[in-house]
């Protein structure tokens, strides 16, 4: 029997989002950040923790009563700096390790973008941009300039012994992701490039405070610099972030010429991580939906893969030491903080954070092959419910963005589905990411069709392969760009019961022109959306909408930026069918994970639990 749809929620609520594992200078500990279930207030929390390599003993430093991010641990260990955001503006903290609260400097209403500890330890340099409000101001019209971000940035100077916090650096355009050199006489941070560059691009500059800044590295799409430990160099990721493939750029501050390492992994990688006294760097690789670790030998680039899956969202290392953490991220077990010895590839558990597993336990996914019509192989998986009697119903899942990944990782989506004795079924067909940049861009051709009939070419295989499906009870989840995929599909074939649109785009011209990151629908088709109107209309689901004739269940947030609210609002009034929903969250973006309100990710939930029960429970 089946959970009901509240005790799921309940349950999926109770899960912690865990992120940004970092090291401190020793290696002894590391640091991290937790989303979890709401207060008292029905606000979620974001609280820091503390947690030790060697014994695993693990503790919260913050309680959660505001929203704590970032963490900063000082170079000699014994602080550690964060940022602390409450109703009345943000505050930077500073909290002894050794016991006591934090101390706090009010930053007002300035968001930082960056922060970064000078190697002595005392001052901190920031990147911010600061937001004007008043409440005379809040009724008049959004103000919109030909410019995609209108946002001036500074780079501060926060002395942590006075509290003084110094501009020393304006820009007018948005700059982020500050660090020092290994010397400490440079500070290295990324500046929006000018123009509209489709997908944004960046500089990387350096200032030694005796000039103006110097431009190393120009108009490129690239991660946050790591620069070397031992000399003057920094690395960076540099490539698109849509989930084909980047490479490892190394960058001489003193103006020696640009390598690049790291390309022939024709995969996603993470920003790098200086190893072995700047000898080698490691990076997480994307590959085919696990994540793995490649080594870069700096001198010569030549990579090297590790074997071994290492099921993980983050990589951190320590510099000099085979000390590593990463957040485990496998299909049958909520994320943890795991320790992994990087000689002998060896891991354990470090935290118990997250609730135990329901009755039953959680679904595991199974992977399985299949081939496309053009005879590409691809890998498909199966989360299966871990209590099932007969035949049972399936979801096929499509993730967001331009080349989505699948894999066996714990999905929330996913376990919801299996709490209700429904399977889920998510492929890496032609399109998708963590395939080489040839696989990712083999839909390019054909945005939705290309990936719509090797989706349904899986579902085939799956029914072969897995005799406990019933073919006749088949739905569709499909988030972000996943979910304009998946009204594409449900517009040419009657194959599936339902559908759950979540966050979709389905008017591309009008996505092209008040998206936030237009590029992906521009870079695909043409640079001027208005000239390439009817191509525009030919490829977007809205103009097949009538034909849809199952039910539908649509979400969106009110303040989507990637994708306006419009979009879902205009796709449900073409629908002629009378049993589909529309549910639109107030002050939820795009990202309904990063909203503060937990009652967005509850409602969202137990909607889907009660939905899918409904049309894929019976046969």
């Amino acid at each position: 029997m089946s959970d009901g749809p509240e005790r799921i929620a309940d349950r999926m609520i109770g899960i912690e989002q865990i992120g940004g594992v970092v090291f401190s200078v020793s290696g002894e500990r590391l640091f991290f950040s937790a989303i979890g279930p709401s207060n008292d207030r029905g606000v979620a929390r974001s609280r820091i923790g503390l947690c030790h390599w060697g014994s695993g003993h693990w503790r919260w430093l913050t309680d959660g009563t505001a929203w704590d991010f970032q963490r900063l641990p000082s170079p000699e260990g014994e602080r550690l700096l964060f940022f602390r955001r409450r109703a009345q503006g943000l505050s930077l903290a500073i909290l002894p390790l050794d016991g006591g609260e934090p101390t706090l400097f009010d930053l007002g209403k300035r968001n930082v973008t960056g922060a970064a500890w000078h190697p002595e330890g005392r001052r901190v340099a920031l990147t911010m941009r600061t937001v004007t409000e008043s409440p005379e101001l809040s009724a008049l019209p959004r103000v919109r300039t030909s410019r995609q971000s209108d946002s001036a940035g500074h780079v501060a100077m926060f002395d942590s012994e006075h509290g003084i916090l110094e501009t020393i650096h304006e820009e007018g355009r948005e700059i982020s992701a500050p660090a020092w050199s290994a010397s400490g006489e440079q500070l290295l941070f990324i500046r929006r490039s000018e123009g509209k560059g489709e997908p944004p691009l960046f500089d990387l500059l350096s200032i030694d405070f005796t000039d103006a800044p110097r431009v190393l590295l120009s108009a490129a799409s690239i991660g946050s610099p790591r620069p070397s430990p031992v000399d003057s160099t920094v690395a960076l990721r540099r490539g698109p972030t849509d989930g084909s493939s980047n490479e490892i750029v190394i960058v001489d501050l003193e103006g020696g010429p640009v390598r690049t390492v790291g390309g022939e992994l024709d995969r996603p990688l993470s920003d790098p991580s200086w190893f072995d006294e700047g000898r080698r760097i490691l990076v997480s690789v994307e590959d085919r939906g696990n994540s793995r670790l490649a080594w870069i030998d700096v001198s010569n680039g030549g990579a090297r893969p590790l074997d071994s899956p290492v099921g993980a969202s983050e990589f951190p290392v320590t510099d000099g030491s085979f000390r590593g953490a990463c957040i485990s991220n496998e299909s049958a077990s909520p994320p943890e903080i795991w320790g992994v010895d990087l000689a002998s590839g060896s891991r354990r558990p470090l935290t118990s954070i997250q609730p135990s597993a329901p009755e039953g336990g959680w679904g595991v996914a199974e992977p399985f092959e299949l081939e496309t019509e053009d005879g590409t192989a691809c890998t498909g998986w199966i989360v299966v419910p871990p209590v099932r009697k007969g035949p049972v119903g399936a979801m096929l899942r499509i993730g967001g963005g331009l080349h989505p990944m699948a894999g066996p990782v714990f999905s929330t989506d996913a376990q919801v589905l299996a709490a209700r004795g429904i399977a889920s079924l998510s492929f890496n067909v032609r399109g998708c990411g963590g395939c080489g940049a040839a696989m990712a861009d083999a839909s390019s051709i054909d945005r939705f069709g290309i990936p719509m009939r090797d989706s349904l070419r899986g579902i085939d295989t799956a029914v072969e392969e897995f005799p406990f499906l019933d073919a006749a009870r088949f739905g569709l989840l499909g988030v972000s760009a996943g979910a304009s995929l998946a009204a594409w599909i449900v517009g040419h074939t009657d194959r599936f019961r339902t559908a759950i649109l979540d966050r979709g785009t389905y008017d591309l011209l009008s996505y092209a022109l008040l998206s936030d990151s237009p590029w992906t629908v521009t870079r695909t088709f043409a640079a001027n959306p208005v000239d390439s109107a009817p191509v525009l209309w030919s490829q977007s689901p809205l103009r097949i909408a009538s034909r849809i004739s199952i039910p539908l269940l649509l979400f969106h947030g009110a303040e989507d930026r990637r994708s306006p609210a419009s979009q879902s609002e205009s796709f449900y009034s073409a629908l002629v069918n009378g049993s589909s929903e529309l549910v639109i969250y107030p002050g939820a973006g795009h990202d309904f994970d990063d909203s503060p309100r937990a009652s967005v990710r509850a409602d969202r939930i137990r909607r889907i639990a009660v939905w899918s029960g409904k049309w894929l429970d019976s046969p």
